[in-house]
């Protein structure tokens, strides 16, 4: 996620879609793949120690706006209370 941030940065995009569309134009030589991370069981992956510290490094570096729809999903999914 780091690398598609400093790529964005360097090449003065702000989405993969502008991105991409460099590739089209030749100013790039790769095409960056979407990224779609679906968690089922969030509970069960915490248990795993290894797993569950990748999972929580992932989630300290979501940009804040994704943190909160995240979270909002997770409140609606376990009936969290904050």
């Amino acid at each position: 996620m780091n690398k598609r941030y400093n790529l964005f940065s360097q090449m003065k995009v702000k989405n993969i879609e502008s991105y991409n569309k460099l590739y089209e134009k030749g100013e790039i030589q790769e095409k960056l793949p979407y990224i779609v991370i679906i968690v089922d069981e969030l509970a069960d992956e915490y248990k795993l120690s290894e797993v569950g510290k990748a999972l929580v490094k992932f989630y300290v570096n979501l940009d804040p706006a994704l943190r909160d729809l995240f979270e909002a999903e997770l409140q609606k999914t376990f009936q969290i209370k904050k």
